[in-house]
């Protein structure tokens, strides 16, 4: 295994001017509200098809961002898939990946390893220990983001970066095809509505809640990055049409696992349940619903020194 706190430089081009990349020991954190193998098969399913096609700013370097080079997935990687690709292109860098559930598969490249971590304890990592921490996914999972991102703030090296990426749960359209009363829009308000029995937000990305937790941590030179998913194939460009198809799969290929429990907490029979679940198949289904959700991702640094000023 490479040395762990070795970094190495490369040059590749991403999409324009050619970048300067170092790569860096990191980590990525995640929790996910259930893990059964049908759920396990749809995230595999959404990530190994979504890394072929989305690609965005928010894990590129900018300048000599001490962070990653690469076209990466933006979703969630809780069976592994998204550590191992990235443990695969960096051979010369340490990954660990971590979910508070042991489902990850059991060949991993050798520079990579897992562990069993609860990101809402306090964190087992040696303090400025790693160059990169990546976050992901975890609304509804946690009571108080900026003590989350004060841990990464702690385990990060100084000029180490953070990055945040969540997904709203709120069905939106911009020509009014998602309507008030339908079940797309209502998936949204179930889950906010069952945020308030567990005591966490699902609306991290509605609120806007990132930017300032990461300020209230301590890390500066934050950045956003935002992108509207479409969930069935809608769309006219023909990348964003591929990115709606397999939303759709996604969506629909096990919507129980998604609904069921925040249903439970709101008190629904398995019968509502699954009329709602019909129904919510149907409109995702129906290429008149422009239907999207966003996705957001907030990426930080750690000052180099105490000293440094806060940007304004």
């Amino acid at each position: 295994m490479a040395e762990r706190f070795t970094v190495r430089e490369e040059t590749q081009p991403i999409g324009g001017p050619t970048m300067s990349a170092k790569v860096m020991p990191w980590i990525s954190l995640t929790t996910f509200g259930h893990s059964s193998t049908t759920e396990n098969y749809t995230l595999r399913l959404w990530k190994t098809t979504y890394r072929k096609f989305l690609t965005s700013g928010l894990e590129l370097v900018r300048n000599d961002l001490p962070c990653v080079t690469a076209r990466l997935p933006v979703l969630i990687y809780t069976a592994g898939i998204w550590a191992i690709d990235f443990a695969d292109k960096f051979p010369g860098c340490e990954v660990i990946g971590t979910d508070i559930s042991p489902i990850q598969p059991g060949w991993v490249p050798p520079n990579l390893k897992f562990e069993i971590e609860d990101c809402n304890q306090e964190w087992t990592f040696p303090s400025e220990s790693f160059d990169y921490v990546h976050l992901r996914y975890l609304v509804g999972c946690i009571p108080d983001w900026t003590e989350l991102f004060s841990q990464a703030y702690k385990t990060l090296k100084p000029g180490g970066w953070v990055e945040s990426f969540e997904i709203s749960p709120t069905a939106e359209s911009d020509d009014g095809t998602v309507t008030y009363d339908s079940a797309m829009a209502q998936w949204g308000r179930i889950f906010v509505e069952a945020s308030k029995k567990i005591g966490n937000s699902f609306t991290v990305v509605d609120d806007k809640v990132q930017r300032p937790a990461l300020q209230e941590a301590g890390f500066v030179d934050i950045h956003e990055w935002e992108f509207k998913c479409p969930l069935n194939p809608w769309p006219k460009d023909p990348k964003l049409k591929e990115i709606g198809r397999f939303g759709e799969v996604f969506l629909t290929q096990d919507t129980e696992g998604f609904v069921t429990l925040a249903a439970n907490l709101l008190g629904w029979s398995m019968e509502e349940v699954y009329v709602y679940i019909a129904k919510f198949r149907r409109e995702v289904r129906n290429r008149k619903h422009h239907v999207y959700i966003r996705l957001r991702a907030v990426w930080a640094r750690k000052p180099e020194t105490k000293e440094e000023p806060t940007p304004a």
